[in-house]
């Protein structure tokens, strides 16, 4: 801020009343008497934070050499993880993303978000209203809290509801630390660095999945993840669906108390990435955020069920996806689309002409998973030429010998085999 911190405040404490990797909480207080905590972060943590995520970039683009890893595009992973974590570090953003949520929750007396002082703030700096109550954690510790254990669960999953499905703008970090339960019972929300936005389109294939769940529509939903993932031409469709379908079953001849969302979720994830394939990341955010949600949850109520919560949210999903103004905007949507294309087709075919006239026109294959086959393919040509060449020395006595046999032949005729037995097991343990 500039100043010392007695210049500021009217008091500091120096002891941190929490700590995480990119900050500490401060108690303090403002000359005209309100009580604040003062987010501080932690000295050259954003250089330390940025040769560690160069070095997490160098490992990543590395393991995209590997056939077998790079379908799970690590250095993509990454480089989302760097965009989520620098973001972070801008506590001028935390001070947007609170401002934004009070903003959608002004009429809900349930849920609390601080108050943030933008005089006292700055990008490393974030000061906010103190919000007295206990974590989830310790509800069990606290008698003073009016309203019940079920109750509160339900309120703090609505909360994320609301936040998913009706504002496409939510919290991203829902950890028992980040909540903390007021003595009237109201909610109060803290850290909110992490959040996620959702578009109409990638809010559509949430609440499509989350409704398939909840309907047990094991066929659609395999569809619907397929449409998602890009699945590649060697992808076999029938077995993903009947795996899915089998999923849906088994859940679905639960009763719906003892339904967990988190578990179904977590196993779809599995069965995703059996098949090999990779959800977007920012649909993983979301399904990330609802196992923890549901964790979450089950710690201050154990019998909550968050298909019971999501249920009355199908109806809305509905009405909202049939809305005139929705269709209205997907087909402005649509039309602005067509009117881009219609403007730069006729460059982009003239260009083409143009190539073609001037015998320029490239066509440039890329070939998708053939390295293994390619490797075995070199290696079987490496193996035969050693051995070929091992006959020779061996017919031809070339010296030095041993028992009128060469000892060269006899070395190279003994890795070719060796080799050549290795190549088989791997092509026989992989079909």
């Amino acid at each position: 801020l500039g100043k010392p911190a007695a210049e500021v405040f009217a008091e500091f404490s120096d002891e941190p009343m929490a700590s995480a990797s990119i900050g500490q909480v401060h108690r303090a207080r403002l000359q005209d008497g309100t009580d604040v905590v003062v987010k501080v972060q932690h000295p050259d943590i954003e250089s330390r934070i940025r040769v560690d995520l160069e070095i997490l970039l160098v490992l990543a683009e590395f393991a995209e050499r590997a056939a077998e890893l790079k379908r799970y595009q690590p250095a993509r992973v990454v480089s989302e993880f760097q965009r989520t974590l620098l973001r972070e570090l801008d506590f001028k953003r935390e001070e947007r993303n609170i401002a934004e949520f009070t903003e959608h929750f002004a009429k809900n007396t349930d849920v609390r978000f601080p108050k943030t002082f933008p005089e006292f703030s700055t990008a490393r700096v974030l000061t906010m209203e103190m919000l007295e109550g206990v974590s989830f954690r310790d509800a069990d510790k606290s008698p003073n809290v009016l309203v019940s254990r079920d109750e509160l669960a339900r309120r703090g999953a609505i909360l994320w509801m609301d936040m998913i499905f009706r504002d496409g703008f939510y919290h991203a970090d829902p950890h028992p630390g980040n909540l903390i339960i007021m003595n009237d019972g109201t909610l109060g929300v803290l850290d909110c660095g992490m959040v996620g936005r959702m578009d109409d389109h990638l809010r559509e294939h949430v609440e499509e999945l989350l409704v398939c769940v909840a309907n047990q529509d094991g066929p659609m939903l395999a569809r619907i993840l397929m449409r998602l993932c890009n699945a590649g031409g060697d992808f076999d469709e029938g077995a993903f669906a009947a795996d899915i379908t089998d999923f849906i079953s088994f859940y679905g001849s639960q009763p719906i108390e003892h339904f967990q969302l988190g578990n179904a979720l977590n196993e779809i994830a599995r069965c995703i990435s059996r098949y090999r394939l990779v959800l977007p990341s920012s649909m993983a955010q979301v399904l990330k955020v609802l196992v923890m949600l549901d964790g979450t949850a089950k710690q201050l109520s154990p019998q909550l069920n968050l298909i019971a919560i999501i249920g009355p949210y199908q109806h809305r999903i509905l009405l909202r996806q049939l809305s005139p103004r929705r269709q209205f905007k997907k087909l402005n949507r649509l039309l602005t689309e067509w009117r881009y294309v219609a403007h730069e087709l006729p460059g982009g075919m003239m260009r083409l002409l143009k190539e073609l006239q001037d015998g320029k026109f490239d066509i440039h294959l890329e070939h998708r998973r053939l390295e293994p086959a390619v490797n075995r393919l070199v290696m079987g040509m490496v193996v035969s030429a050693l051995f070929l060449g091992s006959s020779m020395l061996l017919s031809n006595k070339v010296p030095p010998l041993f028992y009128d046999h060469s000892i060269l032949g006899l070395v190279i005729f003994l890795v070719s085999g060796f080799l050549g037995l290795r190549l088989i097991w791997k092509i026989w343990r992989n079909e």
